[in-house]
C-alpha cells in the first residue's frame, strides 16, 4: 500500500510540474505576442509624434506666406550640395517646383522671380509618404 500512495504521490507531482511548465510556456507566448503588438504601436505613436508638425498640413487650405515659412524652416539648414530629408513641393500658375535645399528660398519671396508664391495665395497641401511610411515631401498646390 505504502508504495501505491508513493506511486499516486509522484504522478501527481509529475502532473503538477507538467502543468506549471505548461502555464509558464503559455503565460511566455502570450508575453511575446503582446511585446510585439506593443512594439509595433510604440513605432507608431514615436512617428506620429516626430511627424506630428507635419501632418496638420496634409488636406488643408494655407496661406502661401505660411507655404514660405514653412520651406524656409525646413530648408534653410541645407546647403545648394545637400538634400533636405523632406523636401517642399509647390505648384503654382507659373511652376511647379521642388525644393530640396535653401538654393532658391530667397525667390520665393521676389515677385519678380518665377518661382515668386503670393503670400496672400491660398494652396492646398497634401503630405506625402513613402513605402515605409516615412513622411518624404510636402506639396502645396495653387488653388
Amino acid at each position: 500500500m505504502e508504495n501505491a500512495l508513493k506511486g499516486l504521490l509522484i504522478a501527481a507531482g509529475i502532473i503538477l510540474t507538467c502543468t506549471i511548465v505548461g502555464i509558464g510556456f503559455y503565460v511566455a507566448r502570450e508575453a511575446n505576442a503582446t511585446a510585439a503588438v506593443s512594439a509595433d504601436k510604440i513605432s507608431e505613436v514615436r512617428k506620429n509624434i516626430t511627424d506630428s508638425s507635419l501632418m496638420k498640413y496634409d488636406g488643408i487650405k494655407v496661406t502661401g506666406s505660411d507655404v514660405i515659412n514653412l520651406a524656409k524652416k525646413l530648408l534653410r539648414k541645407y546647403d545648394s550640395m545637400e538634400a533636405a530629408p523632406v523636401t517642399v513641393s509647390v505648384k503654382t500658375s507659373k511652376v511647379d517646383e521642388v525644393y530640396q535645399n535653401k538654393q532658391y528660398l530667397n525667390e520665393l519671396t521676389d515677385f519678380t522671380k518665377n518661382r515668386y508664391i503670393n503670400p496672400s495665395g491660398i494652396f492646398l497641401g497634401e503630405v506625402q509618404w513613402d513605402e515605409n511610411d516615412v513622411l518624404i515631401s510636402i506639396r502645396f498646390v495653387e488653388q
